[in-house]
């Protein structure tokens, strides 16, 4: 028995409204710490069309009993976009398009002055994520600016020790800086009709399955690994200038001296200004920030085969910590991966096609 999906399409309020079985196809992605999305395509005479309204919820709903998969949710999103196309062939097709839960911190930004303690915190990761939504986008946000709707869980204070300021900064993007640097990864999910919860996951989203769940050729999960090892937008040691003018201004160097010391030749700089930091524990922040977003990269990167033992959905899901593995010749490299997406592509014969992207972590 094939892959079966169900969609739910709910009103604004979260009232579910109708149970769409009918459509033509779809495309449906989802990210770690980034927005899902989704394309559906339906019949223009469909009579459902009228129920869709803006900021209405749709669920995408996944079961494949042949392997053991249950209903599972696998994406949750606002409609947003719709189509009415008349095709060549004189059909009439609507299209919906919307976007995750996440697209509630994108919708607002960092909206206190420079230095405000709404606008730079230090702190664990966890905590200041959840200062910056609480203040920005949750219940004290302000009049006109609070998300109806939206809880925040509790705070686990986890996470690394950040400080930065980002005054008139958009949320989303603060949080994915977060979350590159912070130790852990979040999310916006629905906890019931039209009310939204943001969370944070000390380490990653899902589990780590490095030990159990590995890709290589030799497995058959696996086809066209590359490895890549790129040094030429290396940035190894950062300059960070704060507050201050001429030889009163606060500078200091954040370097990674083993990268450095590589090659006689390997050191590489980078300024950043930072003039509205005092405190020399943010210059060190954002040079450090600075130094993982510049560092080398040795990346692997491969397609991801479904095989009857390695099965998204049942032996790995999104945001879990896997392994990889290249061999070749006398070169023989392995390496965490997070599972980062999944696209699901549903054509008009019920036909799925799965792709899995994964990132270095």
């Amino acid at each position: 028995m094939p892959v079966v999906w169900q969609i739910r399409l709910k009103a604004a309020d979260g009232s579910l409204v109708a149970v769409i079985d009918d459509y033509e196809s779809f495309t449906a992605e989802k990210y770690v710490n980034a927005k899902s999305v989704y394309a559906l395509r339906m019949s223009g005479q469909n009579s459902k069309i009228a129920l869709f309204e803006l900021d209405g919820q749709l669920e995408f709903w996944r079961r494949w009993p042949e392997v053991g998969i249950d209903w599972t949710k696998e994406i949750e999103a606002f409609h947003r976009n719709e189509d009415y196309i008349i095709n060549v062939d004189g059909s009439f097709t609507f299209q919906s398009m919307g976007l995750g839960y996440i697209d509630l911190t994108d919708r607002r930004i960092i909206a206190n002055f420079t230095a405000s303690a709404q606008s730079s915190k230090s702190g664990v990761a966890e905590s200041v994520a959840k200062e910056f939504v609480l203040e920005q986008v949750g219940a004290s946000a302000g009049a006109g600016r609070v998300t109806t709707g939206l809880s925040i869980e509790a705070d686990g204070a986890n996470g690394d020790t950040v400080t930065l300021a980002r005054f008139s900064k958009n949320v989303l993007g603060v949080l994915q800086e977060l979350a590159r640097v912070g130790g852990g990864d979040f999310d916006v999910v629905g906890t019931g009709p039209a009310t939204f919860e943001f969370r944070w996951y000390d380490g990653q989203l899902g589990t780590d399955r490095s030990a159990t769940v590995v890709f290589s050729l030799p497995f058959g999960n696996m086809s066209q690994p590359q490895l890549s090892i790129h040094r030429s937008t290396e940035r190894n040691a950062v300059w960070v200038g704060g507050q201050g003018e001429q030889t009163d201004r606060l500078l200091v160097w954040r370097t990674d001296a083993v990268a450095i010391a590589e090659s006689t030749w390997n050191r590489h700089e980078l300024f950043t200004d930072a003039r509205n930091t005092a405190v020399e524990a943010g210059l060190n922040s954002k040079g450090d920030m600075l130094l993982d977003k510049n560092r080398a990269l040795t990346s692997l990167q491969f397609n991801v085969l479904q095989t009857p033992s390695c099965l998204y959905g049942k032996h790995y899901f999104l945001g879990d910590l896997t392994k990889a593995q290249f061999d070749a010749g006398s070169i023989s490299y392995s390496a965490t991966k997070k599972i980062t997406g999944v696209r699901f592509t549903v054509n008009v014969q019920r036909i799925e096609d799965l792709s899995v992207g994964t990132s270095d972590v």
